[in-house]
């Protein structure tokens, strides 16, 4: 059986959200544009393609799969769609008709149970940034074969592992819709005086590159450590977006750490003086997150 994936064009009218239901090929029920998943596309894509062909919508999808729900006993991921333009002529006009409905009246028009559950989620996605978070997160790591540590809709920790690096954490904190990718080395410092000249002299000079992430240092369980960090809006991530930040952010601060451990032996120089260019947080009063406790907890996220 052919793979498929379907979409849930939707837009803001006013204060309220609307969502764009069309009949199905029997004129039975309303359900939501749906289609076989076309290479080379990706099943965001095609499904997009799906909803201009049924229902005459173009707009921006979103490539998180928001739930699924059974369609032909198969198993349909569903996305977001974002309506810019609802056109009058479109291929299947005279197949299907098409109604935006508001969406706490889709009860009125949908009554297959699991449909109706996920365009209720879809709803939430589209209020509340953070649910939309956190399926993103499920959606890129399921796609990368990362495993979730930790999920919430503010913090998160996943796990990235490779040949060469080994597995490490990497954090993803959620401010507003910016989120922020830590990846943590594995030494620590007592002093920042203990912290070797030309490795500080690595730090100002990559921060001044336009590359993937910055370094900063942190202070965790009384040491400081250092940190590759990076910041994106969170709409702008696809799975490859998100791919290409966890891996180069572990990857280069495994090499930086792998250099020092060579020359641990260089003298140390005292960077106070550059404090003010190279970003010193202190998280040392933060916890470990408790596996029973609310994710979105105040003192629910380690330091990094």
């Amino acid at each position: 059986m052919k793979k498929k994936s379907a979409i849930i064009p939707y837009r803001k009218n006013g204060d309220k959200i609307e969502l764009l239901l069309i009949r199905n090929y029997t004129n039975t029920k309303w359900v939501i544009p749906k289609g076989t998943i076309e290479a080379p596309l990706n099943p965001h894509i095609s499904a997009t393609k799906e909803a201009y062909e049924e229902a005459g919508v173009l707009g921006r999808p979103h490539p998180i799969i928001v739930g699924t729900y059974y369609k032909n006993h198969q198993k349909v991921p569903a996305y977001l769609l974002k309506v810019d333009l609802d056109l009058e002529i479109y291929e299947e006009k005279n197949e299907r008709a098409k109604k935006w409905v508001v969406w706490n009246q889709i009860a009125s028009y949908v009554y297959e149970e699991d449909l109706y559950q996920l365009l209720q989620t879809a709803v939430m996605c589209i209020n509340k940034v953070g649910t939309y978070f956190k399926y993103a997160v499920k959606t890129f790591c399921k796609i990368n074969n990362y495993p979730i540590i930790k999920l919430g809709k503010k913090k998160t920790i996943i796990k990235y592992s490779c040949n060469v690096t080994g597995s490490q954490p990497i954090y993803i904190h959620r401010r507003k819709n910016i989120l922020e990718f830590i990846a943590c080395s594995r030494t620590g410092f007592n002093e920042l005086t203990e912290i070797p000249q030309e490795l500080a002299t690595t730090f100002l000079q990559e921060n001044s590159k336009n590359t993937i992430g910055f370094w900063s240092i942190n202070r965790k369980d009384g040491q400081y450590v250092f940190s590759r960090v990076y910041n994106t809006p969170l709409k702008m991530l696809n799975s490859k977006y998100f791919e290409a930040i966890v891996r180069t952010l572990a990857d280069r601060c495994h090499s930086v750490e792998q250099d020092f451990q060579k020359r641990i032996q260089m003298p140390t120089t005292n960077i106070f003086e550059l404090e003010k260019q190279i970003p010193i947080i202190d998280n040392s009063k933060d916890k470990l997150p408790d596996s029973k406790g609310d994710s979105d907890s105040k003192n629910s996220f380690s330091s990094y």
